[in-house]
């Protein structure tokens, strides 16, 4: 039986964060979205399962108080820094003479044949594309005459542990289908077409951890993750000033820049419980443009690894709660040479008073979600035109 009411969830390192849908629903399906303090997880690994347990619980209070269908589906969103991505391919013999979705599941099966740890798991087989006797296809060659069929796809492996424990977690509450997937490949969704098809780099910049999303020509080349977020930034203001984590936050949040414009030299007057703090605004820029740097060093790492042939003239797409940063398109220009853009988000979403960026997984995997459910009734339509056509051609 199909279920219409489906929880989706991005477990952070700040924040648990879930959107309530309901696909039964006749005026809006986005039922409610919403987010707590998040523990229990640190660079995105669970590091105690009872603290997790605590933020959901109240995550799923505020969730479900004006719901009237409780999900016995989740789609659980994580970023752990331990987790591996990479490109495969696989090869088979064509069983009959045309290709079936036998073939398809078969050829999969063998590029996801790869070394691995007991306890990992891959939690994506995505599909880049095919060859049929050598000769390119985008999309599954099913039906088409063809004796070698290949494929290559991108591999994402997990802990199998950390998402055994999720789903014991959620089947609490009832909630007992469930499905882990890699944070990156929800915030892609939030590119358009023609970026997906020009070349894109997506930086989702968290507090624990960073997400790197290539796609080219509509598919992912490229996805890693990087310990490093918004917590090293404000651990680095607060070693720099002496300063406790709280009020570092509170300076971060207010005050943090990459600009060196004029205008925002001086000092900085910060009240807290210890009393008045002055900060030299300049010296505060520079800490947090280390910080940035590391980062930015890491992501050319990344674009340098790929083959020289790979576009992204869709530029770099900025988006989590590390891309508020004021300057941050500018600083980044200037070291990896790619235009910088902001990134769209899906509006039926209800932020409250957070920033659309810190929600972009969830825009992306709602997004997703929507979309999905419309194909079915789109074939169908497109089936049924078709059955017209041969009615009228033949009778």
């Amino acid at each position: 039986m199909k279920q219409n009411a489906i929880v989706v969830l991005d477990l952070g390192s700040r924040f648990v964060k879930g959107a309530m849908v309901n696909l039964a629903a006749t005026d809006s399906q986005i039922q409610s979205c919403s987010r707590v303090q998040s523990n229990g997880i640190e660079r995105g690994e669970i590091i105690s399962i009872e603290a997790l347990e605590k933020s959901i619980s109240d995550l799923f209070e505020e969730l479900f108080q004006d719901c009237n269908a409780k999900p016995s589906r989740a789609l659980v969103h994580v970023s752990p820094a331990s987790l591996k991505s990479f490109n495969s391919h696989g090869v088979i013999r064509v069983l009959r003479k045309d290709v079936s979705s036998y073939d398809i599941k078969r050829v999969l099966e063998v590029a996801c044949a790869v070394p691995m740890q007991k306890d990992e798991q891959i939690i994506h087989a995505i599909e880049q594309n095919y060859a049929l006797d050598y000769k390119p296809t985008q999309s599954r060659p099913i039906g088409m005459d063809g004796t070698r069929l290949e494929v290559n796809a991108h591999i994402v492996i997990a802990k199998k542990t950390a998402l055994n424990l999720v789903k014991s977690l959620l089947k609490k509450y009832g909630i007992t289908d469930v499905e882990i997937s890699f944070s990156a490949g929800a915030v892609a969704q939030l590119l358009t077409d023609d970026d997906k098809e020009l070349g894109s780099v997506m930086l989702d910049i968290g507090h624990g951890v960073t997400n790197l999303i290539v796609v080219s020509q509509r598919m992912i080349y490229f996805s890693a993750v990087c310990p490093l977020g918004v917590s090293d930034v404000i651990s680095a203001i607060a070693d720099a000033f002496n300063l406790p984590e709280q009020t570092a936050t509170k300076i971060f949040e207010q005050y943090a820049s990459l600009s060196s414009k004029p205008g925002e030299a001086g000092v900085l007057e910060i009240q807290s419980d210890r009393g008045v703090y002055q900060i030299d605004h300049a010296q505060l820029n520079r800490t947090i443009g280390e910080v940035y740097e590391s980062l930015l060093q890491w992501v050319v790492d990344c674009l340098a690894s790929l083959p020289q042939s790979t576009k992204l003239t869709g530029g770099l797409h900025l988006t989590g709660g590390g891309s508020l940063v004021k300057g941050l398109g500018e600083f980044i220009q200037t070291k990896t040479n790619l235009d910088c853009n902001k990134t769209s988000y899906e509006k039926s979403l209800d932020f409250k008073t957070a920033s659309p960026a810190e929600f972009s997984v969830l825009s992306g995997a709602v997004s997703q979600i929507l979309k999905d459910e419309r194909q079915p009734i789109l074939a169908s339509r497109s089936f049924i035109a078709k059955l017209k056509t041969l009615w009228y051609e033949h009778f």
